[in-house]
């Protein structure tokens, strides 16, 4: 009966990987425009979407989300197995679609309602972790404690939900990004096969 939290791009959640699961779905999207705090890019076309179909990617290129949750939660794709196989998923999409950019991109503050999201639902559901794999592009090699997602990841670990985030996407040697660099986050990088960073 526990979760996995996925903050991420949305995910299809169709996928044979997630067939029998308990799934939790929730959208914090404010859209490209900042400013707009009426118009979002969630399904609803708000800033704020839970519940059934609010997880939906923008686009069907878009499979982040998808494949992150299949390698946290995933269970049985052609003999395949996420890490927790027998964990229900909180599906949390927090990225918009930034025309300008042909891509989707997420606000900080955005990520910090997705944490809230999950925070709040900690006596609802037995929730053990929280993923999070996207990162600024600035390295730190001390913590950075004046972020804006600093509270509510201190919050989920001191009630117990470890929260995991990516080291970043920048090839950075002895550096952490946001908010991987957090102290309370659990930051984790990788190499390729030889030992290259990633």
């Amino acid at each position: 009966d526990w979760y996995v939290a996925v903050i991420d791009t949305g995910a299809r959640l169709t996928h044979e990987m997630f067939q029998g699961k308990q799934i939790v779905e929730a959208c914090f999207a404010i859209g490209e425009d900042w400013y707009d705090r009426e118009n979002g890019d969630c399904p609803n076309g708000k800033i704020t979407m839970t519940g059934p179909g609010s997880n939906v990617p923008h686009n069907s290129n878009v499979h982040h989300g998808t494949h992150v949750a299949g390698i946290a939660v995933g269970n049985n794709h052609n003999g395949r197995y996420g890490v927790a196989r027998g964990a229900n998923l909180m599906a949390i999409d927090v990225f918009s679609w930034f025309p300008n950019e042909a891509a989707v991109l997420t606000w900080n503050t955005d990520v910090a309602r997705g944490l809230e999201y999950v925070y709040t639902q900690r006596n609802n559901y037995q929730i053990a972790s929280v993923n999070i794999s996207s990162g600024g592009s600035s390295g730190y090699s001390d913590y950075c404690e004046s972020d804006v997602r600093k509270a509510m990841i201190d919050n989920l670990t001191a009630v117990g939900i470890a929260v995991v985030v990516s080291a970043g996407n920048e090839s950075l040697c002895e550096q952490i990004t946001q908010p991987g660099c957090i102290q309370n986050s659990i930051a984790i990088g990788n190499t390729t096969k030889d030992d290259r960073v990633y």
